[in-house]
């Protein structure tokens, strides 16, 4: 059996989860309208299907091997806010996605900046991880506005 190159298991984990969430949202209004028009709750449910398995892996690997994996703690917050997002439909539970992504983002960078010695392929896994939970803040920035409801009001107050 040969082993992949450290790095491509993830991935390999991210591609296949984000394929997965995204034929779970789409499977009724297809994928275009789920892209462009679904609601914040709908954002929270697949951005939480991408999050809990980078979290489960970050979990294992600071519980059995001790490795020190902020992952545990950034896909946590991702977790939570996710779950905030899912059953508060107010303006602000709608803006928590944001930096919750971007705490992740963040942690995504922190090896570029500490030295760390690790293979070229994980530094490129981290390079992808980094500007995809960039462009899923973005996605979810965007949510605040599908809500009809919630839209409304945060459209209101920014006149």
């Amino acid at each position: 059996m040969t082993l992949l190159p450290p790095g491509i298991n993830a991935i390999l984990l991210l591609i296949f989860v984000s394929v997965l969430a995204g034929v779970m949202g789409s499977r009724q209004n297809g994928f275009q309208w789920f892209l462009r028009h679904s609601s914040a709750s709908e954002r929270a449910l697949f951005t939480l299907t991408i999050a809990f398995p980078f979290w489960f892996w970050a979990m294992y690997k600071v519980v059995f091997t001790g490795d020190d994996d902020y992952g545990a703690i950034s896909f946590l917050i991702v977790i939570l806010s996710c779950a905030f997002v899912y059953w508060k439909k107010t303006p602000l539970s709608s803006n928590m996605l944001l930096p919750s992504n971007l705490v992740v983002s963040a942690n995504y960078l922190l090896p570029f900046f500490n030295g760390a010695d690790l293979p070229s392929t994980f530094y490129i896994y981290l390079g992808i991880g980094c500007l995809y939970w960039i462009s899923m803040a973005a996605w979810n920035w965007d949510s605040r506005f599908q809500d009809s409801k919630v839209g409304d009001e945060l459209r209101n107050s920014l006149v």
